[in-house]
């Protein structure tokens, strides 16, 4: 188990986090979509209304379901489309 701990440690500091936010109505449910994957090295958060955490604040527009995923603190567009989304992260 040593070798896969050490591997993981690895992987940690080779491969870049990304951060995916996800804002909308819908967000709880889409993230119980993406939970259900295999998504490594990527931190989501989401909201169902505004919210005054950094990461996550003036990111919520009412009647839209949007996602944004960021690298080295920028973020590409957002995208409505979770399937396009889920391409751009693998």
């Amino acid at each position: 188990s040593a070798y896969a701990n050490w591997l993981q440690v690895y992987l940690n500091f080779e491969i870049n986090f990304k951060e995916l936010a996800v804002c909308g109505e819908k967000a709880q449910k889409n993230i119980q979509i993406l939970n259900s994957k295999y998504i490594p090295n990527v931190l989501i958060a989401g909201a169902f209304q505004d919210s005054t955490i950094p990461f996550l604040k003036n990111r919520f527009i009412d009647q839209q379901n949007l996602f944004y995923l960021c690298q080295n603190k920028s973020c590409s567009q957002p995208d409505s489309d979770l399937e396009k989304i889920l391409k751009k992260i693998n």
